[in-house]
């Protein structure tokens, strides 16, 4: 999945216009085909003969896009629209597929009455293998995601980098969604599952700083002693290596019996790990980082050996000390800013 095409999604009503004369008609049927005169679903009087097909498939993906679910309901109504009609264009969803990546829980209900095909896939291969119900898990868009998941989504269908729908809401959460990883759970997704780079869930969602889905994947069972086939780094690397947020969940993690100081078989620690991502995010310009993770595991006797491992490159390793240093003095700070007690240098 690239990032870039949440950018692109939102220039489709621009390019929706030149879609090519009946995109969106049901198979052998066209705008002319019907009688030349008829009521809307207004009731009022309106000529089929001189609509442009066009237009009216235009109208239909753009209305979808836009969460116009009367607008759709109007077409409907007029002409014989094809509910699972791919856009010719760009990324050849559906309207479900449209309408599912960008919230609009109306229009999904309205499309599901009309029995539109959940299991139907943009065409285009930059989208992968996402049904709309992986796609509005991807962008975190809830209600839609529920709505596709009641309706008899598949919980166990896999995107092209072979995430599960509980993964990429690990990607996708904040504190406040943590009941929509409940809710996959509950529907029987698999805490355990392993994505084609090899990190398993509860990597991702420790990554992503979600407390609560920490406790909930690990309360369902998720595997805290999984480590990675070639790297060889469990959970714990995944937790410090974090773009921002407090350290709740290297609290939680550690009270479950994670190992923060130990190398693993390449001489990598988790400190090392973390230095190392910090590094990657100044060079990279980002205003997110993981410096009060690696606060939080001085505090907790995280120490640099007096010799690094080859693994390590040499443009990182001779910064470690600079981001040691940085990292003593957010606790420092932090120490200072309570009257000198003892906390986590979560920042949060």
């Amino acid at each position: 999945m690239h990032l870039h095409l949440a950018a692109v999604f939102s220039l489709l009503p621009l390019i929706a216009h030149s879609l090519p004369a009946q995109a969106c008609f049901k198979s052998g049927m066209d705008a002319k085909a019907a009688p030349s005169v008829s009521s809307s679903s207004s009731g009022t009087p309106v000529s089929t003969m001189a609509a442009d097909p066009a237009k009216i498939c235009a109208d239909w993906f753009e209305a979808a896009i836009a969460g116009n679910a009367a607008k759709m309901a109007s077409l409907m109504a007029d002409h014989p629209i094809d509910v699972d009609a791919h856009d010719p264009l760009h990324f050849h969803g559906t309207a479900l597929n449209y309408a599912a990546i960008h919230g609009h829980a109306d229009v999904v209900k309205l499309l599901l009455k009309h029995r539109a095909n959940k299991e139907l896939i943009p065409g285009y291969d930059t989208m992968g293998t996402m049904s709309s119900f992986m796609l509005a898990t991807w962008r975190g868009k809830w209600a839609t995601a529920e709505l596709l998941l009641k309706a008899g989504a598949n919980i166990h269908e896999k995107s092209s980098r072979d995430f599960t729908a509980l993964q990429e809401a690990c990607e996708a959460v904040d504190e406040t969604d943590a009941g929509f990883i409940r809710l996959l759970i509950d529907a029987g997704s698999d805490v355990n599952a392993i994505d084609v780079c090899s990190g398993s869930v509860l990597m991702r969602c420790a990554r992503h700083r979600n407390a609560e889905a920490v406790r909930l994947l690990i309360d369902a069972g998720a595997d805290l002693s999984y480590r990675t086939y070639v790297s060889d780094v469990h959970v714990g690397y995944s937790a410090v290596s974090k773009y921002s947020g407090g350290t709740e969940n290297l609290d939680l993690l550690l009270g479950h019996g994670v190992d923060f100081l130990t190398p693993n078989k390449h001489g990598i620690t988790p400190l090392m790990e973390a230095a190392k991502f910090y590094l990657q995010s100044l060079q990279s310009h980002s205003s997110h980082h993981n410096l009060p993770q690696i606060a939080w595991l001085l505090k907790h006797g995280a120490t640099l050996p007096d010799e690094l491992p080859p693994g390590i490159e040499i443009k990182y390793a001779e910064r470690f000390p600079e981001v040691i240093d940085a990292a003593k003095r957010l606790n420092a700070t932090a120490s200072t800013s309570i009257g000198g007690a003892t906390s986590s240098s979560s920042g949060s």
